[in-house]
């Protein structure tokens, strides 16, 4: 029995088995939680309420060799929270759950070898969801069923559809016989239709993969090019597709035995959701649908640029994305910056190391613009990824570098020149907002604390700048402590006028504008003296401030990187220090200086092959923000 390999179209590479990160934040990468500052929602007395749990069945059937639970369970927060999710019980270590709630086996379980604590193939578990201050379990019995493996099944026809952000037609799809990766005439194959789909015969379904070569979009006609190739896999019986995700899988298993595994980890995605139709999923609304449909289309064009820039085949660019993509230590997506720059640097191309850094930032700041909203903005994105992007790169790695600087400044200006797009939004969050824990300090509860700091004990200023938002969210409920900012040290309250946004007790907002006072004071409705230490200041530059505190911390800063290597890389880059010294003090490693497009002003130092730039989700370094703490 092979409890390491996949069965139906991967059988023949290493479980890709779905494995969890609990995100922080959303796809976009910001720190928002999304609340709207306008809400009539006063928040006096509010309490918290624990997720609850909806199940069709707590008891489900799967059979061996699969590794996706089909439980039909949800968790929902009646406060309306961000949930994460954990395991328990005596069988918590053969599963995982991810992000959005869904279970699955680390490895496909085996009837003839059953491993859960009674090895009786009923396996139990229970699925923890958390608000971050309650909880709720759902307990979860397993049964594995048994599989007849020896069908006798040599051959018969091989069907499905090829699928990138769009479905692509006259894609030449075929049965690789001789592993050479192309179309011989005694190799049995079809041109795809207009809708991706393809059918044909085989006489032995394992004598070799099925590869698609080149299509076309059958939209906008738009060429992917005869060099760009997808592997299916060993096809069965089972309807197949074939898409940028499935052939990166499929590669990696070939880098090693966990390789497809730490990519779907990184990707935190199940081995359902990153083979199924991205499409179809996405017009079906399902959960996730268009975080993974996205991957696929940013996969395509990634791909597809650097090959028509070195003339390296799909599988050697592939390669090299499986082992970044592998080691990539936070949640991925592929329009990372430094994901396509490493890349870059590892295919060692002279034409491409000439301009790498114009090459990756014009590229990468693309990618990062790519919306799936629906699957045809996707499909309007990929038109302008094959039609213009990938000509502008080779363009560029060619020494256009005035061609490159119009993706530098203006990426959502060259896309809509490029497409019938219009009026685009960035689909990169606000790094002008920066958030603050407000709290009760002591058992007394009459001081506040601003992150943790004694607002009267401690000097404290806040800066900002005109066009800065700064959000002041409340761990706990004050509702006996209402939050406010004035014009003057414990009174005067400020107005929408001035910037300032109170949605309730629990969140209130200061939007900075031509109109907000230089100078503002934070107090307490109720109480005096709860923040006599402490205001904002709003300045025209942060250069030349002081951030006592951070010196010495190695830090995490949210931007967009403005320079050098990682140039467009946007997220949190991490771990960076304030100082060189305190750099050179934490590493041996040469160190090196990144500026931020949101804070130019303020240089950050970061030794080389540590941390990482543009995450999506924070790390656990301290958060640079423009505030001074001083005893």
């Amino acid at each position: 029995m092979q409890t390491s390999t996949l069965q139906g179209k991967y059988r023949q590479y290493p479980v890709l088995a779905a494995f969890a990160i609990l995100v922080a934040c959303g796809g976009g990468g910001g720190g928002s939680d999304g609340s709207s500052y306008n809400s009539s929602d006063s928040g006096y007395g509010s309490t918290n309420s624990a997720p609850t749990w909806s199940a069709s069945s707590e008891a489900v059937q799967i059979p061996e060799n699969s590794t996706d639970v089909p439980l039909a369970a949800t968790a929902s927060d009646a406060d309306g929270q961000s949930l994460t999710y954990s395991l328990e019980g005596e069988d918590a270590e053969r599963f995982t759950v991810t992000s959005t709630g869904d279970l699955s086996f680390t490895s496909a379980p085996d009837f003839e070898a059953a491993q859960d604590v009674g090895t009786d193939n009923v396996y139990t578990v229970a699925i923890v969801a958390s608000d971050g201050t309650a909880s709720a379990a759902l307990s979860v019995s397993v049964t594995v069923t048994d599989v007849d493996e020896n069908t006798g099944q040599t051959g018969g026809t091989v069907s499905g559809k090829v699928v990138s952000g769009t479905y692509l037609s006259e894609a030449s799809v075929f049965q690789d016989l001789d592993g050479n990766g192309v179309k011989a005439d005694i190799e049995p194959g079809v041109i795809s239709d207009s809708n991706g789909q393809f059918e044909f015969d085989v006489d032995d379904y394992s004598s070799g993969p099925i590869l698609s070569l080149g299509g076309v979009d059958p939209i906008s006609g738009s060429s992917y090019g005869e060099a760009y190739v997808l592997n299916g896999g060993v096809p069965t019986s089972d309807p197949l597709v074939i898409s940028p995700i499935g052939s990166l899988l499929i590669t990696s298993a070939r880098e090693g035995e966990t390789v497809a595994n730490d990519v779907l980890q990184a990707l935190d995605i199940i081995e359902s959701a990153a083979t199924r139709d991205p499409l179809t999923a996405l017009s079906d609304n399902v959960s996730g649908a268009e975080r993974v449909a996205l991957n696929h289309a940013q996969l395509s064009i990634l791909t597809a640029s650097l090959s028509a820039i070195t003339g390296l085949s799909t599988k050697t660019i592939e390669s090299a994305i499986a082992v970044r993509a592998a080691a990539t230590p936070t949640l991925l997506t592929f329009s990372s910056v430094q994901l396509l720059a490493d890349v870059a640097s590892d295919l060692n191309d002279p034409v491409l190391n000439t301009f790498i850094t114009e090459i990756t930032g014009s590229v990468g700041r693309f990618l990062q613009q790519m919306s799936a909203a629906d699957v045809a903005t996707l499909g309007q994105f990929v038109d302008v990824g094959l039609r213009a992007v990938v000509a502008d790169s080779v363009a560029i790695a060619g020494g256009d570098t005035a061609l490159a600087e119009d993706y530098r400044t203006n990426v959502l200006g060259v896309v809509e020149t490029s497409s019938s797009l219009a009026n685009l939004s960035s689909q990169l969050p606000n790094f002008n907002e920066y958030s603050y824990r407000i709290s009760e300090g002591a058992a007394s509860g009459f001081q506040y604390t601003i992150d943790g700091a004694d607002a009267t004990a401690t000097d404290i200023i806040v800066y900002a700048r005109v066009g800065d938002t700064i959000r002041f969210d409340n761990v706990v409920a004050l509702t006996s402590h209402p939050f406010r900012l004035g014009g003057s040290p414990e009174s005067s309250p400020l107005s929408e006028a001035d910037g300032v946004i109170i949605e309730n007790n629990h969140h209130v907002a200061l939007v900075v504008n031509e109109d907000t006072p230089t100078t503002i004071y934070p107090y307490c409705q109720v109480h005096s003296n709860m923040f006599d230490r402490g205001r904002i200041e709003i300045v025209e530059t942060f250069d030349g401030l002081q951030f006592p505190g951070f010196a010495d911390t190695p830090l995490q800063v949210r931007g967009v990187v403005d320079a050098g290597k990682y140039d467009g890389a946007a997220g949190y880059t991490y771990d960076v220090y304030l100082t060189q010294e305190a750099a050179e003090n934490a590493s041996s490693q040469t160190i090196h200086q990144h500026r931020m497009k949101d804070l130019p002003s303020i240089p950050f130092f970061m030794p080389d092959g540590q941390g990482y730039h543009g995450a999506i989700e924070p790390a656990d370094s301290a958060e640079f923000k423009p505030i001074s703490v001083q005893d």
